[in-house]
């Protein structure tokens, strides 16, 4: 990724069972060590995303009450708000991939907020 400068966006739904987040000793397992390994930033707005220097390496982490597995491909999972952001995101990210979009319109509580 680092030699074709290829943008990456990873989505994380937080409590994931079919896809963990982390694993107690395993520090390999999941979608945070990989997040970390592939030095993504953690990001919450369009504003964070651009705070990231391009090639952009991101993580988007959705709530637990607000996503699940499925919610990249099923709005009737989880919440249709998390599905349409998905999309939204995805969508901006191949139009432009130095200038991705992350816009929960206005809700709260459907993306992890960013802790410094």
């Amino acid at each position: 990724l680092q030699l074709t400068q290829t943008p990456v966006t990873f989505i994380e739904s937080i409590g994931d069972k079919v896809v963990p987040n982390n694993a107690p000793n395993a520090p390999l397992t999941g979608s945070d060590p990989l997040i970390g390994l592939l030095g993504a930033t953690q990001v919450a707005t369009t504003a964070d995303i651009n705070a990231v220097a391009n090639p952009k390496k991101i993580a988007v982490k959705f709530t637990d009450e607000a996503s699940s597995h499925t919610s990249m491909i099923r709005p009737d999972t989880g919440s249709p708000l998390a599905f349409q952001v998905i999309a939204d995101h995805i969508a901006s990210l191949v139009k432009n991939p130095t200038a991705p979009t992350l816009d929960t319109n206005g809700a709260s509580g459907v993306i992890q907020a960013v802790s410094n």
